[in-house]
């Protein structure tokens, strides 16, 4: 774990025939703006890159458990695990999950666009995203984690899913949320939401 984290590397490239990347490998590496991984790649940790505050580029060569796509890395499963300031979440339905922890403190992510079909929103996942101002949550999504857009203080608006199941403890704590659209029928608000 943290192998490498607060190191002034700039840019990496993982070779070929490393398959496992621990948790907060690369955390807060603040020189890193572009990283490629190997297609040998069959795990990545949590956090691997959060923090990273200059990262704008990630890319992976297509393997047996991850591909990429506009900056972000994804399961065969659908699931984002890791994104950076240059992510675009891709709109075709590939993306079922946004994975914990996979865009923490990427402070330069000024939009995102969820798309219709993902399911859940994991624990951490848009942690610190200062430079999130508002976001639209498809109907789809019946999961938001702990702490998903937490810390993200220049967030002001959200509209939630009128399907969510569940909406984790701090999910919006420490936002500059004015406006809130909660939906139809969301059965269960985890203690301090949006404290």
């Amino acid at each position: 774990e943290s192998a490498f984290a607060y190191t002034p590397i700039g840019t990496l490239t993982i070779s070929e025939g490393v398959e496992e990347m621990d948790t907060c490998a690369f955390f807060d590496c603040n020189n890193l703006q572009t990283v490629h991984l190997p297609a040998s790649l069959s795990y990545l940790g949590n956090n691997v890159f959060g923090s990273c505050a200059s990262l704008s580029t990630l890319t992976v060569s297509e393997g047996k458990y991850f591909f990429g796509a506009d900056n972000c890395v994804i399961t065969h499963g659908g699931t984002i695990v890791a994104g950076c300031n240059g992510s675009v979440i891709p709109q075709d339905g590939s993306v079922k999950t946004i994975g914990d922890y996979a865009f923490w403190d990427m402070d330069g992510l000024l939009t995102v666009n969820l798309p219709d079909g993902l399911k859940s929103i994991g624990d951490y996942a848009f942690y610190e995203c200062d430079g999130l101002t508002s976001v639209v949550i498809p109907d789809s999504v019946t999961y938001l984690g702990l702490y998903a857009f937490a810390g993200a203080g220049n967030l002001a608006q959200a509209q939630l899913s009128d399907q969510m199941d569940f909406m984790g403890s701090s999910a919006f704590a420490g936002t500059a949320l004015t406006s809130v659209d909660l939906g139809d029928s969301l059965p269960f608000i985890a203690p301090f939401a949006f404290e």
